[in-house]
């Protein structure tokens, strides 16, 4: 049987409700009390089936208009006999009325030993609603003897705003959502469930959350975390801020704390070793132009005075500071470069040496 009931609730002087199942109204939250609430009574029988609660505001004290509607699902026997506690989704919540006006589930009332499903009322600001309940149930519909408590204080406990936006954000466990997809919850670990679950927890699956120090994705069920794995173009910190493996601090754009495995390694460098020839065979160098290259003795003495090469870190230096591979590259082919020369000039040395012998 599907049985629909449109109840007409007006307000009289001291807001209590009265119920009429033959026209369409409206009822009166009053102006200035804010965290109120109204029931719809639906007795101690029979209450089941599926119920489409629909409320819909207008002008007065301000603008609610909108609609809120929901849908439960209950189960319930005379006598607190529940076999089918409330399940219940938002169908449509849209406009300002969603300020204003939160649809309970529907409940046993031990007081008055019945079922009831609240209406609450969380703006001080008063406004004319109007509401619709329509059941679907095999037995017999409950709202059409449905009554409606007068209207008393009563805060909503949780969640006090419906958040589903048809053609907006979308929220869960937050009100005011801030993007299409807004997802709230307790502080986690890449060990917990987290925020987001994708994927069976008893398969590999996929986890995200955040904490007070990060935010955190995590691959479980022993499974590796693939990124790109079709070969597509994978960009990290376009912009800004440094990647870590294996440290918690990069102080680089990748800082890798542990061994890097690699077939090739391709560095860019700004100052190429080439100056060393050229100041030595053309006199003048526009990549360094301050460039000398030292003599033999020259390179003597500062090798017996600092134990390392001129321009090289020495050995406290790499182990505090480590060292730059692009830069320490150049300054080591700068070094073959001028062993290079040294050989040369030594060769030419030679050569007048025989001459003279001979």
């Amino acid at each position: 049987m599907i049985s629909l009931i449109v109840i007409y609730i007006w307000t009289i002087r001291d807001y209590l409700l009265k119920v009429t199942n033959t026209r369409i109204s409206s009822f009166f939250f009053p102006h200035q009390q804010n965290d109120l609430a109204v029931d719809i009574l639906l007795g101690n029988g029979y209450v089941n089936g599926e119920f489409e609660v629909q409320i819909v505001g207008s002008y007065s004290n301000e603008n609610t208009i909108g609609i809120i509607r929901k849908q439960i699902i209950f189960g319930g026997n005379p006598d607190n006999n529940i076999w089918y506690p409330s399940v219940s989704r938002v169908m449509e919540a849209s406009g300002p009325i969603v300020d204003n006006i939160y649809i309970g589930d529907i409940i046993w009332d031990a007081t008055l030993n019945q079922y009831k499903l609240s209406i609450y009322h969380t703006r001080a600001t008063g406004n004319p609603y109007s509401i619709r309940i329509v059941q679907q149930s095999q037995g017999t519909a409950v709202v059409d003897n449905a009554k409606v408590s007068g209207i008393y204080a009563n805060p909503v406990a949780g969640q006090n705003k419906h958040y589903v936006y048809y053609s907006n954000n979308f929220g869960i466990g937050t009100a005011n959502p801030q993007s299409r997809l807004q997802v709230i919850s307790s502080f986690s670990e890449p060990q917990d469930p987290g925020a987001v679950i994708i994927g069976d927890t008893a398969l590999p699956n996929l986890r995200m959350g955040y904490n007070t120090q990060n935010t955190w994705i995590q691959s479980h069920a022993g499974s590796p975390l693939h990124i790109n794995p079709l070969g597509n173009t994978l960009v990290l910190n376009r912009d800004a801020g440094n990647v870590g493996i294996g440290t918690q601090n990069p102080d680089q754009k990748l800082t890798v704390k542990g061994k890097i495995h690699a077939e090739d390694v391709i560095v860019d460098t700004n100052v190429p070793a080439d100056y060393v020839f050229q100041k030595y065979f053309d006199n003048t160098s526009s990549i360094r132009p301050d460039y000398q290259l030292p003599t033999i003795s020259e390179l003597e003495s500062f090798v017996r005075e600092n134990k390392h090469l001129p321009e090289i870190p020495s050995a406290k230096e790499m182990t505090e500071n480590g060292i730059g591979m692009g830069d320490f590259q150049m300054k080591l082919l700068q070094k073959i470069e001028e062993l290079t020369l040294y050989l040369i000039d030594q060769n030419k040395e030679i050569k007048q040496l025989k001459t003279l012998i001979n």
